[in-house]
């Protein structure tokens, strides 16, 4: 798993998990309900985002792929919205119906580049 933050959101953390034992990463951070961390843990799925909180009580987002087949470029995108979503929300940002959403494309290209740097 490996750990990113932005250098203008920095109030919140993104971690990149992929394939690692779900139980194992799952203990690194704490869950909203115990039905969110059951999920993370016995989802089928190929890649699913969760927000939570690390164990310093610190927002995070925590993107995860069972394998690196799975972080393909649809599912890496799919899970890159998710994870801005998450990132709005916490910060209370919003997205705008008329178009100007700048600020929500930047945060889907960074966490891509993330989930890139973590599987290159």
């Amino acid at each position: 798993m490996r750990k990113f933050q932005s250098e203008i959101y920095d109030c919140i953390d993104l971690y990149v998990s992929i394939g690692e034992d779900r139980n194992t990463v799952s203990g690194e951070f704490d869950f909203y309900s115990e039905k969110d961390r059951n999920d993370f843990i016995e989802g089928n799925y190929d890649g699913v985002t969760c927000d939570v909180k690390d164990k310093n009580g610190k927002d995070a987002v925590l993107v995860y792929f069972i394998d690196k087949e799975s972080a393909n470029i649809s599912t890496i995108a799919h899970e890159s919205f998710h994870a801005a979503d998450f990132i709005m929300d916490s910060l209370g940002m919003v997205f705008n119906k008329n178009c100007e959403n700048e600020h929500v494309a930047y945060l889907i290209g960074w966490v891509a580049r993330c989930i890139e740097r973590y599987i290159v």
